[in-house]
Formats: structure tokens, sequence, C-alpha cells
């Protein structure tokens, strides 16, 4: 992913942020973090699990579980781990 997408992605978040009530901004807040890490570490992510099924069609469905999975254990990582790592 270049900086420039994640910057746009990052501004993204803020404007969705500054229009949101106050329960669904600390709900982004928690979300960004992740968000961030998962769209930075998606392509080495998705070129993984491509690896390991196949069709193209395995792989998306594998993908959605995978960021169900981070997303439930995301809590887990600390701020010195290494997301792809992780």
């Amino acid at each position: 992913m270049t900086w420039q997408r994640l910057a746009n992605f990052s501004r993204q978040i803020n404007t969705a942020a500054a229009v949101l009530s106050a329960d669904a901004r600390i709900r982004l807040q928690t979300h960004a973090p992740f968000l961030r890490l998962y769209v930075e570490h998606e392509p080495a992510l998705r070129g993984y699990v491509r690896s390991l099924v196949p069709t193209l069609q395995d792989a998306q469905d594998v993908m959605q579980e995978v960021a169900a999975a981070l997303w439930k254990r995301f809590h887990t990582l600390s701020a010195h781990e290494d997301f792809r790592r992780w």
C-alpha cells in the first residue's frame, strides 16, 4: 500500500469521525488502528492465503474469516508486536 493511499484512508476516517455521534466516534477510534494495520498488511496476507487455497473465491472467503478473527483478537496485540507476525 502506498503512503498516499494510507493518508487518504486516514483522512476518510477523520472526516467520518467528525460527523458521528460521540459513541460512534469512540468505536471508530477503536477500529481505526486496526483498520490502518489491516489495510497496510492486507496485500501480504492475501498473497499468503492465495498461495494456500486453489481458487480466488476461496481466498476471498478465507480473507473475510481472517479479518473477523484478527479483529476479535486485536486487543491481544501489544504495541511493540509486528502486526504481520502476530
